[in-house]
């Protein structure tokens, strides 16, 4: 969540008693961390679309444990928001690709509507100029493009179906039209792997010379999956590994070099690690069927793990359910739930 935006929001002349309270409460239930949270969160993802033109070597997908279900409707999108009257932060995101799903630019107006602060993770592959101005006018809040290499050879490695100069040819014109707006705020993200790596500073570097505003590289993950972490085991490298401390350290002064904000999860060094996710207290995640997961990162699989369906009871009601309750409490414990072993958010230095 964005701090600098939350205040804003608090302050503005259209925020309620009620937003304040829900705000005060869920500073206090962050503080304490109870398996009984008062507040609703602030802040959602959403997950618009499970189909993908990209078949990406290190994403779990919708196939091996899902079917494919029909993209996100504009009027189901409205029912969920009915749910979380206190949201102000909004991300559209999943294991599709957004830019699929036909009422996408809807659903952002709806959202700012609503006076939700809104973004969304793209591969790139579809960012026309018609969307990129559409982006632009509405204003859409934040766009992260994924961007897993600073080189074709590499990147068309990783993201299969995917070109690299296409992407980085509309990420430019999306930059040229949003010109000096100050949104959407544009971001590429990485993951980091074995193949792509020593790409890292070159990277930041590109970022550098496009103008996006900041640059995000995270760990791989293994989306709560048991058997696809033991696929991904020689691709996957460690923040603690020697190799990836050297190339964060020369990403880093590459991003002092080009101005460019850079955001490395988890970040390196000898500091012994600490839990940081607080996801199951103060947000949730929904996937295109209705189901309520604890986040995108481990839980945008409901055969995995879901607290409920949206169809089948109110968000209230699986907010505090026996299913999350319990979640919690393991959350606090010394040894988390499984499907939080080995995701990148769960430990920060």
């Amino acid at each position: 969540m964005d701090r600098r935006r939350l205040r804003q929001w608090l302050c503005s002349s259209g925020s309620s008693f009620r937003d304040w309270r829900n705000a005060l409460r869920q500073v206090i239930g962050l503080l304490r961390e109870p398996a009984v949270v008062s507040s609703q969160p602030i802040s959602l993802q959403i997950e618009p679309i499970v189909r993908c033109n990209f078949a990406c070597t290190m994403c779990h997908s919708p196939e091996r444990s899902r079917a494919h279900p029909a993209p996100l409707s504009l009027d189901r999108y409205r029912a969920i928001l009915d749910q979380f009257p206190h949201v102000r932060f909004l991300t559209l995101q999943g294991v599709g690709e957004p830019l699929l799903n036909p009422e996408l630019t809807a659903m952002i107006r709806e959202a700012k509507r609503r006076r939700i602060a809104i973004g969304l993770f793209t591969n790139g592959s579809l960012l026309t100029p018609d969307i990129s101005a559409a982006f632009a006018d509405i204003p859409l809040d934040w766009l992260n493009v994924s961007l897993d290499g600073a080189t074709a050879a590499t990147f068309e490695q990783i993201r299969l179906g995917g070109r690299f100069d296409q992407v980085v040819q509309n990420l430019r014109e999306c930059l040229r039209i949003r010109g000096r707006r100050q949104a959407p705020v544009i971001g590429l993200w990485c993951v980091a792997s074995r193949a792509n790596l020593g790409e890292l500073p070159a990277l930041v570097e590109l970022a550098g010379e496009l103008g996006v505003d900041r640059v995000t590289v995270q760990e791989m993950h293994a989306w709560g999956d048991p058997v696809w972490r033991e696929r991904l085991v020689g691709e996957r490298i460690s923040g603690s590994d020697p190799a990836f401390h050297a190339a964060a350290q020369q990403a880093r002064r590459a991003a002092q070099h080009r101005r460019v904000r850079l955001d490395i999860r988890p970040a390196t060094g000898s500091a012994p690690a600490r839990r940081s996710c607080q996801w199951p207290w103060k947000s949730t995640y929904v996937t295109v069927e209705g189901f309520v997961t604890p986040c995108c990162m481990q839980g945008s699989d409901p055969a995995i793990l879901n607290f409920g369906n949206l169809t089948d009871a109110s968000f209230a009601e699986i907010w505090n359910s026996d299913g999350y309750q319990q979640f919690r409490r393991q959350l606090r414990g010394p040894t988390p739930p499984p499907i939080c072993q080995g995701c990148p958010g769960y430990h920060h230095r």
